[in-house]
């Protein structure tokens, strides 16, 4: 899944260049592409695909050049993950008729790799044996508010000898004193937004509770013969399928059908994980200096302390005397800063630029 626009990345993420376009953790490589290269090393390349959104179009085939143009899907319109993975399902459907699909974020940081990897493997038997639905819960570290939560039962179940659980509950991202309540409880974990399932079973789910929007999933599937719209060629089937597209319904995946399900079950992950959902994820996967602060970029400072500080522009030195607890974010066109506490809230921030009509910013 590579449609989504990284705004709490902003002024680092773009419209043109979302997160999971930039090389957050690494000098070499973008998040999708480490993503891509991670699943290729248990998946054949002509099964990988993407979806994401059209305007991302170039920037996907320019960074993954080694899959087959068949394997992205583009989205006309963004309407969030619900009609995404419909469409990309069905597509997949209609090339592997019987198959298991791992759904990945393409924005995610994953260590001890082959530990991910095998888990998948793992899960993939277990929803050939079983006929269920799978989802990987991350063992929280800490009372984390940026996160939804998974609440399983705390007695495991066996297939050939591979422990999964039962989900309960999904919960929304909780304020700091829930998630304090969650980590003590010991058996909530960071819902990672990584599935594993029968593809079938999955639409048999979105059709059974979303049926308008399954129906028009396959009506564009059908319509434009499972290729994308910039591969037609007919203006009337064009406007046919944009008109359908046009009245999509925006949802997410988890709240139309995932959090609905009477049963679905869990894997614990044995990996290490971060969503980089905002800047101060980069405390996380960056080392601090003498002063507590992540630089990345020129920087000069008295008496700063515990902010992160990131600068891309070629031209310009970040300066700071003084500061503490501060994100600074530094680009060619824009200036961020923000209050550590705060950073959730840079998504608002981008609305209100959409808002002021600001768009060269976006």
């Amino acid at each position: 899944m590579a449609g989504g626009s990284g705004s709490r990345f902003w002024p680092l993420s773009r419209k043109d260049k979302p997160k999971q376009f930039l090389k957050i953790n690494s000098d070499k490589k973008t998040l999708l592409e480490q993503t891509v290269e991670r699943i290729n090393t248990i998946i054949p390349k002509e099964q990988i695909f993407i979806a994401t959104n059209k305007s991302y179009e170039k920037a996907v085939k320019e960074k993954i050049c080694c899959l087959p143009e068949k394997n992205i899907i583009l989205e006309e319109v963004s309407k969030n993950t619900a009609p995404a993975i419909t469409m990309a399902f069905l597509k997949i459907k209609n090339i592997y008729p019987d198959s298991t699909i791992f759904i990945l974020p393409s924005d995610h940081l994953i260590k001890k790799e082959d530990n991910f990897t095998n888990l998948l493997l793992k899960g993939a038997e277990i929803v050939e044996e079983k006929n269920i639905i799978l989802t990987i819960g991350i063992k929280p570290e800490h009372p984390e508010t940026g996160y939804g939560y998974i609440k399983s039962e705390k007695k495991g179940l066996l297939s050939n000898n591979h422990q999964y659980y039962q989900v309960k509950e999904f919960k929304e991202k909780p304020d700091f004193k829930t998630a304090e309540k969650y980590l003590e409880a010991g058996n909530y974990y960071w819902n990672s937004g990584i599935y594993i399932v029968d593809s079938q079973k999955l639409l048999n789910e979105i059709e059974k509770r979303e049926p308008s929007l399954y129906n028009d999933c396959k009506k564009i599937m059908e319509i434009s013969d499972y290729k994308n719209l910039s591969e037609i060629k007919d203006q009337n089937i064009k406007m046919k399928i944009e008109k359908i597209y046009n009245n999509l319904e925006k949802i997410s995946i988890e709240y139309s059908v995932i959090e609905k399900l009477k049963e679905i079950y869990m894997l614990k992950a044995d990996f290490i994980w971060d969503d980089l959902g905002s800047w101060t994820s980069l405390e996380r996967v960056k080392e601090k200096n003498e002063n507590n602060n992540i630089i990345v970029g020129e920087h000069l400072g008295i008496d700063t302390n515990d902010s992160i500080i990131y600068s891309c522009s070629c031209n310009k030195i970040v300066t700071t005397v003084g500061v503490k607890n501060l994100i600074i974010v530094n680009t060619e066109d824009a200036v961020l800063i923000c209050d550590k506490e705060k950073a959730q809230d840079i998504k608002e921030l981008r609305k209100l630029i959409e808002n002021e009509k600001l768009d060269k910013y976006l």
